[in-house]
């Protein structure tokens, strides 16, 4: 099965590669080297321009047996914006023991070749009657989204690159963003706040949310000024 950390690994040339912006047949052939597949595994592909937050974009589908890839990649440089995989598997490939959250979280950071993450957001939830997992968790570089099965199976992966890279100055920690909500709700626990890290159009945010005195709060904060760019309150109703 192709893994989506071969994407990473290939991300690091990427942008060295092409000079100039790249054709039709080269944003292609770039999708295919991420995908670590050849032109004869792909049953259906498409590729097509736009513009995308004010930049110029190659959108590239690739379906093969196994799986079906979504890619961005930048027009000028060839840069790899974002890739999604969804794994075409049958429920019934789940057999044996149960893994556990955690096992499914190893499954999911060894495919995409990350060790350390900055911020880990984990969930389980059950579709088709299948108990799946789902992570998402954020590095310097980018945002992660996973869906793992109950016997530890990835059946989706998708990443997503900040516009640049980030260095802990310019990321505003947890405990900081947990302070700014606590500051703008008065009498609020900082243990009632759920928050992760995600990617809005190339940020990286904080977006989380909070219940306090019959009220939920939504919110987004930029991690690089701490400004509140969504906030929302609504009356909790029992």
């Amino acid at each position: 099965m192709k893994k989506i950390g071969l994407v990473l690994v290939l991300l690091i040339s990427a942008a060295a590669v092409f000079a100039l912006p790249l054709d039709r047949e080269s944003a292609y052939n770039e999708a295919l080297d991420y995908a670590a597949v050849s032109s004869d595994d792909v049953r259906y592909s498409e590729v097509h321009r736009d513009r995308e937050d004010r930049r110029d974009v190659w959108e590239i589908e690739l379906v093969t047996s196994d799986a079906e890839w979504d890619f961005e990649l930048d027009h000028e440089t060839g840069a790899l914006i974002s890739a999604k995989k969804e794994l075409r598997r049958s429920w019934n490939d789940c057999t044996g023991a149960e893994v556990t959250e955690d096992e499914a979280y190893a499954a999911a950071l060894a495919d995409a070749g990350v060790t350390d993450p900055i911020s880990v957001r984990m969930k389980s939830d059950r579709d088709r009657g299948q108990r799946i997992y789902e992570f998402e968790f954020t590095t310097n570089e980018a945002y992660y989204d996973y869906e793992v099965s109950r016997c530890g199976h990835i059946l989706s992966a998708s990443v997503d690159y900040f516009e640049r890279p980030y260095t802990d100055d310019d990321v505003i920690t947890y405990d900081e963003a947990v302070q700014l909500v606590l500051d703008r709700v008065k009498g609020a626990d900082a243990d009632s706040i759920r928050m992760g890290q995600s990617n809005d159009d190339g940020r990286m945010i904080w977006e989380g949310e909070l219940y306090h005195d019959g009220y939920e709060y939504e919110f987004e904060l930029d991690a690089s000024s701490g400004r509140f760019t969504d906030w929302e309150r609504d009356r909790v109703r029992y």
